[in-house]
């Protein structure tokens, strides 16, 4: 959040400095000035096509999945019907309140831009003070979804500024083209990917994180290109709809999913960055070369609009209000007070903006002040209202601040101190450079070695103790079974990684109450018995098969679980401990009765396949390892990886039956 305000007052401050230079300025710096005319001069177009693509398909491919299926009718909502009651708002206000005498055209166009909110800043800040996932995806997923219908307006209505004629038919047509289309295409382009990604997945070599960071790169500029300029759509929408079949398939599938959030968190600092330094560059620019147009007066109207802005959201929800809690789950009168304070505007809004500016048709006292009042609205919605979220937050009581999550703190805090003491008493006594150690030096240096007083937990708090030690253990359970899908246990591409990981999503929402991952697991084979065998293409053999990997999987990451999280707990709310213990094998039990109406051949099929999984991988992590230390050239590691990789492909596109044959005896 400082980071955006800083990068757009910077922004501000070297259009001053450009602004005020002189040719007999003692201090100049030429080149850079060059640069910033180029800047100035920037392709609008050119600008929306390089760096909006990839910010919204990086929200998109983080979505959570179970979250978004949860709410995405309120986000619908807020997103659509929101939209397009706050654009014709805002153009209202800008209609009949602004002294500029703008046609309904124009005024419309103005109020798209305005309709289309960014709250990166806000989100983070979320995040960062355990604000609600729901409240969360409330707000991120209206942000991503709004964009690409506050484009589409915007498009409608500057085609009519530039002279254009609009009915009701080909308006309706134009919608319909430009959400429909998309949203099919956009999806089409993400399964390829995901397709792509997947044939990726089958093997193990070092390119492949590389190809899927690159499949992901190209996902969202092809969507985003292919939609904007071949098929006339909208290029947001398809790229949002790309990004979530990313987000709803892939994950599990990535070789390495710490390269592709490494990866596009820089793409998206990197597009923040540029987007906001060069709002604040034209917004100071406009204001300096527009003295003539820009008044005293407008910064009034600016602020009269930041106000009319929160009252037009206001109403906004007030009239979705009951809509939105019959659709979904509650929402409360301070989430809502929060939801209108996080309707920033930022990347999209500016760049829309920018356009209207760039616009040769545009005359320039009109692009002056539309460039004038979205940066102003941008600048002060991000010094304002992302600066006094977090008090605002708290005020509300909407913050995390205490409860389970500082009750895990301190019991891991705890952990870490009695590690930090075992490391100490079993360091290297011949080591020449620890010996001579003073104590009290020591303790000064590294406070946690110096003996403390446990807090005694009392019984306010013995809820949130389990609740942490829930979460906990179902935290340590998701690690286990991102561990499977890495070592090829569970197939990257099978059904049963994504279902075993939306389970422990779904298990997290109630971990206050009681473990309940088993449950989704289990709601899942009940409600669509041949799910597996529709989307691998298997029969019931294969669907069985899944079944089994996803119940091996639980009960081994249920056991590791039991067994781990007591040593970082170490002996402190032993009665906690036994309970999430016994609430995990009553869990465990209904497992077993699934696993136990399997048919015993396949169960040990599964058994034997994923240990054959396991020894496959060893022996490629092997070859990494002996060329690593120069005993296998980098031609010959080729040779012995791709023999191995044909004998993991044959395991898994082998017809199950003919591993059963081979029980048998049979050739």
């Amino acid at each position: 959040m400082g980071y955006s305000k800083a990068r757009f007052l910077s922004g501000v401050v070297f259009a001053c400095w450009h602004f005020s230079r002189t040719p007999t300025s003692t201090i100049s710096w030429h080149t850079w000035f060059r640069s910033v005319e180029k800047w100035e001069s920037i392709n609008p177009h050119l600008l929306f096509y390089c760096f909006l693509p990839p910010l919204i398909f990086s929200e998109a491919m983080k979505l959570n999945v179970r979250l978004v299926q949860k709410c995405f009718t309120q986000v619908f909502l807020l997103a659509c019907p929101g939209v397009l009651l706050g654009t014709g708002l805002v153009a209202a206000v800008a209609k009949y309140l602004l002294p500029y005498n703008w046609s309904w055209a124009v005024s419309l166009t103005f109020g798209a831009v305005l309709s289309a909110t960014d709250p990166v800043a806000v989100v983070a800040l979320f995040s960062t003070l355990g604000v609600s996932p729901k409240l969360t995806m409330l707000v991120s997923g209206e942000s991503l979804m709004n964009d690409g219908t506050a484009i589409v307006v915007f498009v409608l209505m500057l085609k009519a500024v530039l002279g254009a004629s609009l009915d009701a038919t080909s308006v309706l047509t134009f919608f319909g083209h430009m959400s429909f289309s998309s949203i099919v295409f956009g999806s089409l382009i993400g399964l390829a990917a995901v397709a792509i990604i997947g044939k990726c997945a089958e093997e193990r070599f070092h390119s492949d994180p590389l190809i899927q960071v690159m499949i992901t790169l190209c996902c969202a500029y092809l969507s985003f290109f292919l939609g904007e300029s071949e098929l006339a759509t909208s290029g947001v929408l398809a790229t949002v709809s790309a990004g979530f079949m990313v987000a709803y398939f892939a994950w599990p599938r990535f070789v390495s999913t710490e390269a592709i959030e490494i990866v596009w968190e820089t793409v998206e600092f990197t597009g923040n960055t540029v987007i906001f330094f060069l709002a604040g560059l034209l917004f100071a620019d406009t204001l300096l070369d527009s003295v003539g147009i820009i008044q005293a007066a407008d910064f009034g109207w600016l602020l009269m609009l930041y106000v009319s802005l929160l009252l037009i959201r206001s109403i906004m929800l007030a009239v979705l209000w009951i809509p939105l809690q019959m659709v979904g789950s509650p929402i409360d009168w301070r989430e809502g007070l929060a939801m209108i304070w996080s309707g920033l505007r930022g990347a999209v809004s500016l760049t829309l903006a920018i356009i209207i500016d760039e616009e040769p048709a545009v005359s320039r006292e009109m692009g002056a002040r539309i460039m004038f009042h979205v940066g102003g609205i941008a600048a002060l919605t991000l010094l304002v209202n992302a600066t006094t979220a977090a008090p605002l937050l708290r005020y509300l009581g909407l913050a995390r601040s205490s409860g389970a999550d500082q009750r895990k703190l301190q019991v891991l805090t705890k952990h870490l101190a009695q590690h930090t003491q075992e490391i100490k008493g079993h360091r290297d006594q011949e080591d020449l450079r620890f010996k001579g150690i003073n104590e009290a030096v020591l303790q000064a240096m590294v406070p946690s070695l110096k003996p403390s007083v446990s807090p005694q937990a009392s019984d306010e708090s013995s809820s949130e103790t389990l609740q942490a030690y829930r979460e906990a253990f179902l935290q340590v359970v998701k690690s286990h079974y991102w561990s499977s899908i890495h070592q090829g246990l569970v197939p990257r591409t099978s059904q049963s990684a994504r279902l075993l990981l939306s389970s422990v999503d779904m298990a997290l929402e109630n971990a206050a109450e009681s473990l309940s991952d088993w449950e989704g697991i289990k709601a899942c084979f009940e409600t669509s018995p041949g799910i597996f065998s529709k989307l691998t293409g298997e029969h019931s053999m294969g669907d069985m098969m899944q079944k089994a990997y996803c119940v091996l999987s639980f009960l081994e990451a249920h056991r590791c679980a039991r067994n781990e999280l007591p040593r970082f707990f170490h002996g402190d709310d032993a009665e906690v401990q036994q309970q999430v213990a016994s609430e995990s094998s009553a869990e465990c039990s209904q497992a077993e009765e699934i696993l136990k109406a399997l048919p015993e051949d396949l169960v040990m099929l599964a058994r034997t396949e994923m240990f054959a999984r396991k020894l496959l991988q060893e022996q490629l992590h092997e070859v990494d390892e002996l060329k690593e230390r120069g005993l296998l050239t980098s031609a010959d590691a080729s040779k012995l990886g791709h023999h191995v990789q044909s004998e993991l492909l044959t395991l898994l596109h082998r017809p199950k039956n003919e591993w059963l044959a081979l029980k048998d005896g049979a050739k």
